[in-house]
């Protein structure tokens, strides 16, 4: 009878143990900004981004890779100017 209690707890601690390891870790937002509406639609980098996305979709790549990584308006800038000037193909 005591084998089995031995063999049942440590069938439990290592259960719990690999329930937990597995446990997804959260996702961090990279660009928390994005998502509170503090984009500045009027700020110099959101526009500059907005022209430079326009240009890659129009078939002259133009990033600021820098800009991209770090600055949240000219992140959301360029996909929206990538968005508006895509030519549409049906």
């Amino acid at each position: 009878m005591l084998i089995y209690k031995k063999i049942i707890t440590s069938s439990c601690i290592a259960l719990a143990l690999f329930v937990t390891g597995c446990a997804q870790k959260p996702k961090t937002n990279r660009y928390p900004a994005i998502y509170h509406g503090k984009v500045d639609k009027n700020s110099y980098g959101y526009k500059k981004g907005l022209n430079e996305g326009c240009k890659t979709a129009k078939g002259t790549y133009t990033k600021n890779h820098t800009k991209f990584k770090n600055n949240v308006n000219y992140h959301e800038g360029w996909f929206e100017g990538r968005r508006k000037c895509q030519i549409a193909i049906w």
